[in-house]
């Protein structure tokens, strides 16, 4: 079972949009239109019958998988954005917009059938497959009048606890970036990591040692 992070909530994204919210220190909610799961957006289709129009962004409470940067932030120039919770919802409740957030719940089939969810839960549903992405999403209603301008929010980079960079990123080109973001950010001490999953030194120290001592 996925381990839940209990104080953070994480967004994998790509260095262009890294760099949009530290330099103006905003989220963007985007359209569902373009999420790959046929599911998900038939529901959000079915809520927006009875709402004007709707935006989202959507955020793991699951500590690193591969299937999360390989899914959400692959290539070299995936990005991983720890948020602290409490301080984004703050900053979200404070935005002057009708901006909901909340974990997804995870369902069967039959769970629908049997009438177990809510109206207002619809854009929170999906199915049970994808529970181990412990999915908290961003949800922003609002009318058609400009479809092409997309809805932001206001947040302090205080929200942001560390910034991960995709394991396949060269160390040149990562230690470049967090110059560039410590000098964007004006933030010295900023957090910035590179991810060890597909390559720790640890990981590697420990199974030479367990190799050592299996051979005994």
């Amino acid at each position: 079972m996925t381990k839940i992070l209990n104080k953070f909530v994480r967004r994998y994204t790509n260095l262009s949009s890294a760099l949009y919210i530290l330099k103006n220190k905003k989220l963007t909610l985007l359209s569902p239109e373009s999420w790959p799961d046929k599911n998900d957006r038939f529901f959000i289709d079915l809520y927006c019958n009875n709402v004007k129009n709707i935006h989202a962004l959507c955020f793991t409470q699951a500590v690193e998988t591969f299937h999360h940067w390989a899914v959400f932030a692959s290539g070299i120039d995936g990005i991983c954005i720890e948020f602290n919770r409490e301080i984004l919802e703050n900053y979200i409740k404070s935005s002057q917009k009708d901006i909901k957030f909340q974990s997804v719940y995870y369902a069967r089939i039959k769970d629908i059938n049997e009438n177990k969810f809510c109206f207002e839960d619809i854009p929170y549903l999906k199915r049970i497959g994808y529970s181990d992405e412990h999915e908290w999403r961003i949800i922003y209603i609002c009318d058609r009048e400009n479809p092409e301008i997309l809805p932001s929010f206001p947040i302090g980079l205080d929200a942001i606890n560390c910034i991960y960079f995709n394991p396949s990123m060269p160390k040149n080109l990562s230690d470049n970036l967090k110059c560039i973001m410590k000098e964007i950010t004006e933030i010295g001490n900023l957090k910035i990591a590179s991810s060890t999953l597909t390559n720790s030194l640890q990981w590697k120290s420990s199974g030479k040692e367990f190799f050592k001592r299996s051979i005994k």
